[in-house]
């Protein structure tokens, strides 16, 4: 379950509050290191850079990042515009990002995040470059029908 690698859930982290933390617990469970550069660039589990910050939605945050994050159990414009009516998926969408909504939307988790019992939450959402850029093993996994629902 990928998608939910990348939410943190119950907690509303503007970039701020993830400069003062070294890690997150993602709604998988698993944890997400946070370092912060001297410039103040926040980098997740080292690799994902968050390339666009606090897009505060109606439903929780986004940070865009460059990179897929990979969960260790699967391993072997800085522009600040508030959607403070958008559901983070429309959010995702204004800014051009539409392959993690899929994801989502394929395992039927578009109901969770947008139940009120989760809000607030950050959502740490890779950008489709993020996912074209990995391999096509990777892809091939990562979208295989039995990764859906």
């Amino acid at each position: 379950a990928l998608p939910i690698y990348h939410a943190v859930g119950c907690r509303q982290l503007l970039l701020n509050d993830l400069q003062e933390l070294t890690s997150v617990t993602s709604l998988m469970g698993s944890k997400v290191n946070v370092t912060v550069k001297k410039d103040g660039t926040v980098y997740l589990n080292n690799d994902a850079k968050v390339i666009t910050s606090d897009v505060i939605t109606r439903t929780g945050i986004i940070h865009f990042i460059d990179r897929v994050l990979q969960p260790y159990a699967l391993e072997k414009q800085s522009t600040r515009r508030a959607y403070s009516t958008a559901n983070v998926t429309e959010a995702a969408r204004n800014y051009g990002y539409t392959v993690f909504s899929k994801l989502l939307q394929d395992a039927n988790l578009i109901a969770m995040v947008n139940d009120p019992l989760h809000r607030p939450y950050t959502m740490l959402w890779p950008t489709d470059a993020a996912f074209n850029a990995l391999s096509e093993d990777r892809q091939r996994y990562l979208y295989h029908e039995d990764r859906k629902s």
